[in-house]
């Protein structure tokens, strides 16, 4: 229970929950879009059962922050552990930390989006598994199954999942619904005005998404 004095001077109560012993900041999630020649770029999700909802959960790969790991560094040995993919490189990113649930919970996560060569040779053995195969580490109890999604179908897919009864994690979700909002702006915009003619205002899209499609 929290104890603090509201704008109005009034003393309150709130229930508020944290993971004891770690800071705020102790997680990392990891969006990873796959780059093949040749093919439209997808994104590498995951599916693991959560007992807090009770529901298989679609999540980016994500995990705790290990003693003396940077940002990054936890971030790409999540996605190994749970998608047997390398990253070949993180998207420049200067984005704040996300609150998970700020009317419950200081913990904060840090989203980082980083590409996958599927050419690559590290990857050759996890992308001819395609959706196959269980990941993550079992002796924590982790049953992972991977879900590859086209990039330009992110939103509706995640809507899609619900139907079928998954839980979607909520800050996934906020990015489908940005890229899929950048994407619709960008073929507005493309339709009624010459780009050349409106400035930055039609970089709007490109800014929304161009560390995905640049």
């Amino acid at each position: 229970l929290v104890e603090y004095k509201d704008e109005y001077g009034v003393k309150r109560v709130w229930d508020a929950v944290c993971r004891p012993g770690l800071p705020d900041l102790c997680a990392v999630a990891v969006l990873p879009i796959l780059k093949k020649k040749g093919f439209p770029d997808e994104v590498m999700l995951i599916s693991q059962f959560r007992p807090a909802v009770g529901k298989y959960c679609i999540e980016a790969p994500a995990g705790l922050l290990g003693d003396g790991e940077d940002l990054e560094s936890t971030a790409a040995r999540e996605l190994y552990e749970e998608t047997g993919l390398t990253a070949s490189r993180f998207e420049a990113d200067d984005s704040g930390e996300l609150l998970n649930d700020p009317g419950i919970t200081p913990t904060k996560v840090k989203l980082l989006v980083c590409e996958v060569d599927m050419d690559a040779e590290e990857n050759s053995e996890a992308a001819e598994r395609g959706h196959g195969g269980v990941y993550g580490l079992a002796e924590e109890g982790e049953f992972i199954r991977r879900k590859v999604v086209p990039l330009a179908e992110f939103r509706d897919t995640l809507v899609q999942f619900e139907k079928e009864g998954f839980a979607v994690d909520g800050k996934l979700m906020c990015f489908a619904r940005g890229i899929s909002l950048g994407l619709k702006m960008n073929t507005k915009k493309e339709k009624d005005f010459d780009f050349e003619s409106i400035g930055m205002f039609g970089s709007i899209s490109a800014a929304i998404l161009g560390s995905l499609f640049g």
